[in-house]
């Protein structure tokens, strides 16, 4: 496993650990303002069932790698026995016309203990994978049909008010445009409880400025200048990060918790 691989392993899935560990130890116990606890299931289209559990959305999903990596690290408190893959690099299986998703980026691994023993009693956290291709949904189904995938944009998730607990937008949003960014933002601020936590990794720069990338343009943010947009549609930003591999583009990730 690269160091690039590693890193993002590891800041993801301690980001994921950090939303199991406040979840409540009773199922009878649903405090949504405090904890950020989504008081109902999901199917597997990713809706409203009623047994009662918290939900994370890993929205810009491509072909799902991230989304079973989490759905699998959240459900028993396993962990993969090798990370990420380049967050750059695209599925083996990408769908015609789309030749990479910077969000797919883990490899099918099988899982290892971690040796941290589950909250007695704690609910499990439903992680549903969205994306606005129908391609990279049917390849996602078809590769992890134990995780719950659904067609949605990061504009519309088509959830309800103040009702998921955490978002991971790993660079999926670096194809949108500055001007419709907070757009994207003001709407996840919307669906995440007070105290939700959202956790976005982006293309680092020194200016807010497009490049050439092998989907469609992509942008590159300055964390200052990024940290502003996201902390005006309604979030605390709590961990900038910033980190530059040999031959790779400067990565960016931030951490931020709904106010």
């Amino acid at each position: 496993m690269d160091a690039t691989a590693e890193a993002d392993r590891a800041l993801v899935g301690r980001w994921a650990d950090s939303l199991r560990r406040i979840v409540p130890t009773s199922r009878d116990v649903c405090v949504p303002d405090v904890v950020g606890v989504r008081c109902a299931d999901v199917t597997s289209d990713g809706r409203q069932d009623e047994d009662g559990a918290p939900l994370l959305l890993d929205v810009g999903c491509g072909p799902g790698h991230w989304t079973a990596w989490l759905d699998a690290r959240l459900a028993d408190g396993c962990e993969r026995s090798a990370g990420a893959a380049d967050h750059r690099a695209g599925p083996a299986e990408a769908p015609a016309g789309r030749v990479d998703h910077p969000a797919s980026a883990v490899a099918d691994v099988p899982l290892l203990r971690t040796g941290e023993p589950e909250r007695q009693g704690s609910p499990r956290i439903h992680v549903v994978g969205i994306d606005p291709a129908p391609a990279f949904l049917a390849l996602a189904r078809s590769r992890f049909p134990s995780t719950a995938f659904r067609l949605g944009r990061a504009e519309e998730l088509g959830e309800s008010d103040a009702s998921v607990q955490g978002i991971l937008a790993w660079y999926s949003l670096i194809h949108t445009a500055p001007e419709a960014l907070p757009a994207a933002l003001t709407e996840f601020a919307r669906v995440l409880v007070p105290g939700g936590s959202l956790l976005m990794g982006f293309f680092e720069g020194p200016r807010c400025e497009p490049f050439d990338h092998a989907v469609t343009t992509a942008w590159f943010w300055p964390v200052g200048e990024l940290s502003t947009v996201v902390a005006e549609a309604g979030f605390v930003v709590e961990e900038p990060h910033t980190r530059h591999d040999a031959g790779a583009r400067p990565h960016g990730a931030l951490l931020a918790r709904r106010r």
